[in-house]
């Protein structure tokens, strides 16, 4: 999703730069740094460590470690919602595949590292004026499916403009350009622990008690 040219033109653009100061963070936080194949688990995006100051609107290319997890779901958080709707306002995000009719092939569409779009900016009641935020929050939440054994890498897309990738941009009204600083973070993906079959389980409890009478024979002796 782009946002309109004469939207995009109303906003001064804040883009990410290394921060001289101490600035707001960009984190993203999977709820485990170790998941087995097949299990789900959840990356949060948030803003943290200092308050993010007028933010109307943003958008970026959020990366992910293909093929070792996909994506399956994702749902806006609180920022800048909850301060929208407290003032007769509303937010419009945008996350590119999810609402693709097939997400499955849109995202398979994707070559390592893999990435999607995602985009909200927040209006005043009249859905017109852009509606500024200040403070601290989650942007997002994405729910990912472990596939493979191996490292999955999580960021987000800074600077450039490869084909299928959007820089990460923030919209305000601060004249002096805000600088944001990226907070990564790394999956590790293994096999679950085997648990052991019926037939091997036999096959221990046998050996036991063939001991226990090879025990008993040699204490009698």
């Amino acid at each position: 999703m782009r946002f309109p040219i004469a939207f995009v033109v109303t906003a001064l653009c804040v883009g990410v730069t290394a921060p001289a100061t101490a600035a707001p963070l960009l984190t993203i936080t999977p709820s485990d740094n170790i998941v087995n194949v097949g299990d789900s688990f959840t990356i949060d995006v948030a803003i943290t460590g200092e308050d993010i100051v007028d933010l109307f609107a943003y958008q970026f290319s959020l990366t992910y470690g293909a093929p070792q997890v996909a994506p399956v779901s994702i749902v806006e958080g609180d920022l800048p919602q909850t301060a929208a709707l407290a003032a007769g306002g509303s937010t419009f995000f945008s996350a590119e595949c999810f609402s693709d009719a097939d997400p499955a092939a849109c995202f398979a569409a994707t070559v390592p590292p893999a990435s999607f779009l995602v985009a909200n900016f927040a209006l005043d009641s009249d859905f017109v004026t852009p509606l500024q935020v200040t403070g601290q929050g989650t942007l997002f939440s994405v729910t990912f499916k472990a596939l493979q054994e191996g490292s999955a890498d999580f960021s987000a897309l800074f600077s450039g403009y490869p084909d299928g990738f959007y820089t990460a941009e923030f919209f305000g009204n601060d004249p002096t350009p805000l600088a944001l600083e990226l907070r990564g973070a790394t999956v590790r993906v293994v096999q679950p622990t085997g648990v052991p079959e019926p037939a091997t389980l036999l096959l221990i409890g046998t050996g036991v008690i063939g001991f226990r009478q090879f025990a008993k024979r040699r204490a009698r002796t």
